[in-house]
């Protein structure tokens, strides 16, 4: 599910495809770190998420609902907000582990 999750928000916000990207990556991951999913289901999944995004991108649909996703996102970066959670976020991952 994260790869698919990944693919379509990758098509909302291409500038940043590659993050998000990873962070699906990373949710298959975390799944074999838990011991939930043996690494061959994690290579799988990510396929499987691949493949689902492909076919669906192609229907009129799909392609609507990325067009409105994208002009929502549009529209709330535009407001120059952010979620204060983000900057707390930044600032805990900005401080070195011993």
């Amino acid at each position: 599910m994260g790869t698919a999750y990944a693919e379509a928000l990758a098509l909302i916000a291409p500038d940043r495809a590659a993050a998000v990207r990873r962070i699906g990556h990373e949710i298959g991951v975390s799944r074999q770190i838990c011991a939930m999913d043996y690494p061959s289901d994690g290579l799988a999944g990510e396929a499987l998420g691949r493949a689902v995004v492909a076919e669906i991108v192609a229907t009129p649909d799909f392609q609507a609902e990325i067009a409105a996703a994208r002009d929502e996102l549009a529209a709330a970066r535009a407001t120059g907000r952010t979620n204060p959670g983000c900057a707390a976020e930044r600032a805990a991952l900005a401080v070195p582990l011993p």
